[in-house]
């Protein structure tokens, strides 16, 4: 039940009408300085970004090497571009005279491989899962198991492609303040995706929670394992890393972090 007064909404939100059940946050590149606001205020395009919380107008940088990601598309005809864009939100002016430049499209790169347990079209390169009775090395078709063999079932991403992820990943992020929206939606994706690995930029507010989401339907209760490879490069000890399954978190690790091999069985 809904109690019997009316909360003001907290800065970087906006209620702009009568009766809202909930205040909204402002829009990208705007904000709400104070409580109860009823409209944000633009931050200049030109000179100015939002911090996360969106309750301040801050100075843009010049660009450095740091603030573009490199994304590969899809593959045709055994080729693929390597592309870059700006970070969002972005939060440097690419017209300043130290600034650094978007490079050059490249249209000539030839398609990475699919994942392991993957099969391609040799045309077009297009990954699909191998079904039952086949296997694939993710470098062509996929091959039927000979007689006295049976294919080892798995989920492996050695590459992070648009094209190539399945429907069973998710990538999305909330606050605390927005547990259950996909604050993804707005145009601040935090992760991006670079080939032979996946990042989650910096620059998020307090207590805001990125997510990669592994669906693994049909693996539930046999035993084997979960290993993957990261680095937590946090400028402060208030980042957490956690692993869960289901609702349970079965590993957890805060702060810096070098580059390591976690493996964690099943049973």
């Amino acid at each position: 039940a809904f109690t019997g007064t009316c909360t003001p909404c907290r800065a970087g939100y906006f209620a702009n009408v009568t009766g809202m059940r909930w205040c909204h946050r402002c829009p990208a590149n705007s904000i709400s300085k104070t409580p109860g606001s009823t409209t944000c205020t633009k931050c200049d395009p030109n000179t100015e970004y939002t911090n996360r919380q969106r309750t301040e107008c801050l100075r843009q940088r010049a660009c450095d090497r740091t603030d573009y990601v490199v994304e590969y598309t899809n593959c045709k005809n055994g080729k693929s571009s390597k592309t870059f864009r700006w970070r969002t939100p972005k939060i440097c002016n690419d017209r300043l005279p130290d600034s650094v430049q978007l490079p050059t499209e490249d249209d000539s790169i030839s398609c990475l491989n699919c994942n392991p347990g993957m099969g391609n079209d040799t045309s077009q390169k297009v990954c699909t899962y191998c079904s039952g009775e086949t296997h694939g090395d993710g470098q062509g078709a996929c091959k039927k198991c000979l007689p006295g063999s049976q294919a080892v079932r798995g989920i492996h991403y050695d590459w992070w492609q648009k094209n190539i992820l399945s429907d069973e990943i998710r990538l999305w992020c909330s606050s605390e303040f927005n547990r259950f929206q996909d604050m993804c939606d707005d145009g601040e994706h935090p992760w991006y995706l670079a080939g032979n690995f996946l990042a989650v930029g910096a620059g998020f507010p307090v207590k805001t929670n990125a997510y990669l989401t592994v669906t693994t339907v049909g693996f539930k209760g046999r035993r084997g394992v979960i290993e993957f490879e990261y680095e937590m490069a946090c400028p402060s000890q208030h980042c957490d890393f956690k692993v869960r399954e289901d609702e349970d978190i079965v590993w957890s690790w805060s702060g810096q972090t070098r580059e390591r091999v976690v493996i964690y069985p099943r049973s």
